[in-house]
């Protein structure tokens, strides 16, 4: 396979490295907010759910839970991707990368293990009992996650 005059420079080949793993970080991020959408849609039931028996009195409580969800949805999808240009000044290391990746990483298992805690919510809800206490224990839950993922600038930063 014959290599084109641009893949022969030593630069063109770690920054082809760096966007892979800007764009391996990107995969992760979106599998976040796939699981965030999948909270939204389980919250939404929940709340079908409860207005259908009569719960109307959590419904305010329930709507902020489902956007607080969607905000850091938004967050993460429009995260930055640790991107400096060929030619920048701002040098974004490949160690840095897997760091910001594996950081990514360790929040899409904080995100997917999220679904036990609206299931909780939709069980109190169903039983008509522990609804406080159990959106209020969703809550935060979500503002953790989203606490931690305002550290991903951190290491972006350096």
């Amino acid at each position: 396979m014959t290599q084109s005059p641009l893949e022969k420079l030593s630069v063109y080949k770690g920054y082809k490295d760096l966007e892979q793993r800007r764009e391996s970080d990107k995969q992760v991020r979106m599998a976040i907010v796939a699981e965030l959408a999948k909270l939204t849609v389980a919250l939404t039931d929940v709340q079908n759910e409860a207005l259908s028996g009569g719960g109307i009195a959590h419904m305010d409580a329930l709507g902020t839970l489902k956007t607080q969800i969607q905000t850091l949805a938004d967050k993460v999808a429009a995260a930055p991707r640790g991107y400096s240009g060929l030619f920048s000044a701002r040098d974004i290391k490949a160690d840095t990368l897997d760091a910001i990746t594996n950081f990514d990483r360790e929040l899409l298992v904080s995100a997917s293990e999220m679904g036990g805690v609206i299931d909780a919510v939709g069980t109190a809800m169903g039983e008509g009992k522990g609804e406080r206490a159990a959106i209020k224990a969703a809550t935060q839950a979500v503002k953790g996650l989203a606490t931690r993922f305002e550290q991903r600038s951190k290491l972006i930063s350096g």
